[in-house]
């Protein structure tokens, strides 16, 4: 039980700061050329998504809400 709380608090304080991030790069995207803002995307977006997809065998709740932040980081910047 400890386990899955600690995984889902680590979860939560991800996607927070990836929206964070995304609000922040959605303010300067118009100054920006494509290849900077992916670039941007990558380094401060995707690293962090990918590193929490390394939890295999997570509940779909916690799944579900790094889906969320990954779909809502393509609309953001699109």
């Amino acid at each position: 039980m400890e386990k899955n709380l600690s995984i889902s608090v680590h979860i939560t304080k991800t996607c927070r700061s990836v929206f964070f991030h995304l609000h922040n790069i959605r303010k300067i995207k118009k100054y920006l050329s494509e290849d900077s803002l992916c670039t941007i995307f990558h380094a401060f977006i995707t690293s962090q998504l990918s590193y929490c997809s390394l939890m295999y065998g997570l509940p779909n709740v916690q799944i579900s809400k790094l889906k969320h932040v990954q779909n809502a980081a393509v609309i953001y910047l699109t």
